[in-house]
């Protein structure tokens, strides 16, 4: 990938209104799990764990950790990021789809119509 446009993009994602906006949605998104969810854990030390991830981002150092494979409550399995990575997803995702073309094959994408 081209440097210039590599940095500028993790510097997008690991902006601070960027990660803050990804913090907030996946709150919001969270915020009916249970209390042994990691959720709780991140949202705690979030202070502390702010500027580390924002580092470890612009460094280029973040690393995503194996999906968890939990049963839900009718047994069927679902496969969850942890609450860091999700976060680090959704900011990822705030920035590529502003900054990329989307195809018209894609229907997936919200507030297309396919």
């Amino acid at each position: 990938m081209n440097r210039p446009l590599e940095s500028a993009l993790l510097d997008a994602i690991a902006d601070d209104a960027t990660i803050d906006a990804a913090y907030a949605w996946l709150c919001q998104q969270r915020r009916r799990y249970p209390a042994n969810a990691d959720i709780w854990h991140l949202r705690f030390h979030w202070q502390s764990r702010r500027p580390e991830l924002i580092a470890q981002l612009r460094s280029g150092d973040y690393q995503f950790s194996p999906q968890q494979r939990l049963l839900s409550a009718n047994g069927k399995p679902i496969h969850l990021w942890c609450a860091e990575d999700a976060l680090v997803q959704k900011a990822m995702a705030m920035v590529l789809g502003s900054a990329l073309p989307v195809s018209p094959r894609c229907t997936h994408v919200k507030a297309r119509v396919a």
